[in-house]
């Protein structure tokens, strides 16, 4: 599991464990309150993939969103990324490195 990753997990009373992204790129798990700390890491890195693919769609959402103001990549531009997004050189590394891995799968 990528270490990058922040990760706030909620448990409670209910039934089955899920996954959300909010828009700062934080991972929320929902999970009953009987499952393990190590079961949750364990169905994090399972759904590894699914993850990776919403966050390049995040970033693409929020770039194009950018583009409504500035419709360049000029130093502008960037500007209005890092506000909406303030990793976006972060993830743009990382992209950078495992990019071509998640488009393969």
């Amino acid at each position: 599991m990528n270490e990058q990753y922040r990760i706030q997990i909620i448990k409670s009373r209910r039934k089955t464990i899920s996954l959300q992204i909010r828009p700062d790129g934080t991972i929320l798990v929902k999970a009953p309150n009987r499952v393990s700390n190590r079961y949750i890491r364990e169905f994090i890195a399972s759904h590894q993939s699914w993850i990776d693919k919403q966050l390049k769609k995040m970033e693409q959402v929020q770039k194009a969103l950018c583009h409504r103001k500035e419709m360049n990549h000029s130093r502008k531009f960037y500007e209005e990324v890092l506000k909406v997004f303030p990793e976006y050189h972060t993830w743009d590394r990382w992209l950078k490195r495992n990019g071509t891995a998640i488009l393969s799968r």
